[in-house]
């Protein structure tokens, strides 16, 4: 395809048109005038003679003005201008001006069936060689897309200099060719200071040689290069920039290198910042001993801590980003906990389960008191979980050996109270004396465990009287007889 003549090319064509078309007039040789006016192929001519008739017209002017050479051969300009609802006025100002010898140049704004066009036109005497003004003709050429092409430039010449990132080009080697003001802004060099200089003077020798080895070889072969910088100001301080870096080409050869970088510093530090809770957070989570996680719908871990690691025997990189189910021991559990992860998160209502069993990875029993609470991560809003359970099981199994135990005392109690019944049942009914079992205190205290029925017979007191108060009995044992009966008791 054939590419389109630039203005200068315009120019020189216009120029040779002219000299031409003044050296055919001169001679008078019509027919080779014809032939040049008729060979153009980028510029309008339209001829007339001295009254202003119109006398030629090529294929250009055809084009432009959307007439064909028939339909204006042998019109006067006035009565075209009336057809056309132009104002005469300027017409009648280039000829008074070409009749004084000079030339009228001037542009105009043109609809036409292809939109609005913008012309550059020149009208120029025609002299005979008596030099007298024998007749005019006007030169046009369509600017259009020249002027279109001039105002993007300009429009992205202004938003390249306005622009709130910093634009760098550089030759082949890397040498800086333009900065925008962005740059004098952000690194405080102003552009004389860096024109012909290798970017490498921002360098703040933060990241590796191989990181900009890599860089370098991306552009040179002819691909975008996008990565991070942490370079470093006149003053010496510290900033980051997003970089995007792409080869200029001209004809496949590249020419230079335009990188567009994002000021990143605020988000850099805050990114630092969130990374040191993060981490700060993640020793204080992993200091607690009880399970603490949060998952979403799936039943993925988006977070875990040590504690919820070890009872399925991995770690928090492992667990982190994978399904409970990989990990629950049993079917009845993956569906219990699957059922209350799912009623949470439906319902946005807090679950407390006061005691659930979990198999931990040694296939030992665990008793937990999980509470679980739906919520949703405010950048994404996505609707997780966060679960906190806390490991009874040692408390669970001091419950159960000392409900064993309250059962065997239970049963010994009632076993107790059945032999003491059948003692008593023979006692009371087949022995005449005293049967008693008495508890040595001191030397001078005694106190009845048990006394049978029979003391009320010899003591004149009922059991319970006898064991509330053992000197009903001692009391009435002679004296002599008294350390006898010690003696025995003993």
């Amino acid at each position: 395809m054939k590419s389109k003549p630039t203005y200068q090319e315009l120019e020189k064509e216009n120029i040779k048109l002219r000299k031409e078309l003044d050296e055919n007039f001169k001679i008078e040789e019509t027919s080779l005038l014809d032939n040049i006016l008729r060979s153009s192929t980028e510029m309008s001519v339209a001829v007339t003679d001295i009254d202003l008739n119109v006398i030629f017209f090529n294929p250009k002017a055809e084009e432009i003005f959307g007439y064909k050479a028939s339909e204006l051969i042998g019109k006067n300009l006035k009565e075209i201008h009336v057809m056309e609802n132009v104002d005469y006025a300027r017409v009648q100002k280039a000829i008074d001006i070409v009749r004084q010898g000079d030339i009228y140049d001037y542009w105009v704004k043109m609809d036409n069936s292809t939109g609005i066009r913008t012309l550059k036109s020149q009208v120029r005497g025609i002299w005979d060689k008596k030099n007298e003004l024998v007749g005019f003709v006007l030169f046009t050429t369509d600017m259009t897309e020249q002027v279109d092409a001039e105002k993007e430039i300009k429009k992205l010449s202004i938003a390249v200099e306005q622009s709130a990132n910093t634009i760098m080009i550089t030759d082949t080697d890397g040498n800086i060719e333009y900065a925008n003001p962005k740059f004098t802004e952000l690194t405080g060099y102003e552009l004389k200071e860096v024109i012909g200089k290798n970017p490498r003077i921002l360098n703040a020798k933060i990241q590796s040689k191989e990181y900009y080895a890599e860089m370098w070889q991306t552009i040179t072969a002819g691909n975008t290069w996008k990565g991070e910088f942490c370079n470093k100001t006149k003053q010496g301080n510290l900033y980051w920039e997003n970089v995007t870096i792409t080869p200029i080409k001209d004809k496949e050869k590249i020419t230079n290198f335009l990188a567009i970088k994002e000021d990143i510093t605020a988000r850099k530090k805050a990114e630092m910042a969130l990374k040191d809770s993060e981490v700060g957070l993640r020793q204080i989570i992993d200091l607690v001993p009880h399970l603490i996680f949060v998952k979403d719908e799936a039943g993925k871990f988006e977070i875990v801590n040590k504690a919820t690691a070890e009872v399925f025997g991995t770690t928090v990189k492992d667990l982190t980003g994978r399904r409970d189910e990989e990990f629950i021991a049993t079917e009845e559990e993956k569906k219990h906990f699957r059922a209350d992860d799912l009623e949470v998160i439906n319902s946005g209502k807090t679950k407390f389960i006061p005691e659930e069993l979990i198999t931990d990875s040694t296939n030992n029993i665990r008793y937990l008191q999980t509470t679980k609470v739906p919520f949703r991560f405010s950048p994404t809003t996505k609707p997780l979980l966060l679960g906190v359970a806390v490991d009874i099981t040692d408390r669970k199994k001091a419950e159960l050996k000392l409900q064993k135990q309250n059962k065997e005392l239970k049963i010994a109690k009632e076993k107790a109270e059945n032999s003491k019944n059948q003692i008593e049942l023979i006692t009371n009914n087949f022995v005449n004396g005293m049967i008693y079992q008495v508890a040595i205190l001191d030397e001078n205290k005694r106190k009845f465990n048990y006394v049978s029925e029979a003391v009320y017979a010899l003591y004149g007191c009922t059991p319970d009287e006898a064991k509330e108060n053992p000197d009903l009995i001692y009391s009435k044992v002679h004296k002599d007889d008294i350390h006898n009966l010690i003696k025995k008791e003993k």
